[in-house]
């Protein structure tokens, strides 16, 4: 399935009462992927603010929330006075004492930290989250690890994760080749729906 396939079916899957049911009455785990070719990122990026501005004009009952989690990233540094740092230390230090202090900057490596409370802070009961941004945060940030840390904070809000590689057999694979990692959420959309 194309990635066009894919992000013309997110809205009847979003509001089909049915899937939100199940959601919201929290019989499931509400995280969703919804996998797609990186190449198509722009296209990706550029279908959910759309549809984020069509959804919440219509007053449906459900309002769409997108968190970048780049620019969610540079906000935190920005609070915690660590950017303009950040910049001159990867000039001197190199880019790996970047991340590094980047992660311990923000506590990253804790299940709760201020990256994740600004995440839940921001949720409203109608909210159908989604996370972008997710390849331009990596290294620093890992979707199993923000969705690990998320899992019991948010239980009755659909999270969907908008991610540039592969989804199979809940590993994931940024860019189709980056490394696995193992985290159980639900395939959004399924190569046979329509």
């Amino acid at each position: 399935m194309t990635t066009a396939e894919k992000l013309n079916l997110i809205e009847p899957r979003i509001k089909d009462k049915e899937f939100l049911e199940k959601v919201r009455g929290g019989h499931i785990i509400p995280f969703y992927i919804l996998d797609y070719d990186p190449r198509d990122e722009g296209m990706a990026r550029e279908h959910v603010l759309n549809l984020q501005d069509k959804i919440n004009k219509e007053n449906c009952g459900i309002h769409i929330k997108v968190i970048d989690l780049y620019k969610l990233l540079l906000e935190c540094l920005q609070e915690k006075g660590y950017l303009e740092k950040a910049l001159k230390a990867e000039e001197s230090k190199g880019t790996d004492k970047l991340f590094e202090g980047i992660k311990n900057t923000l506590g990253l490596k804790k299940e709760i930290n201020m990256y994740i409370d600004k995440i839940r802070d921001g949720i409203e009961p109608e909210d159908v989250i989604f996370l972008t941004g997710v390849g331009n945060v990596y290294p620093i940030v890992r979707t199993h690890k923000v969705l690990s840390n998320l899992r019991p904070l948010i239980k009755r809000n659909p999270l969907i994760v908008m991610y540039p590689g592969t989804y199979i057999n809940n590993e994931f694979s940024l860019f189709g080749e980056i490394d696995r990692d193992y985290y159980q959420a639900f395939k959004l959309i399924l190569e046979g729906d329509n």
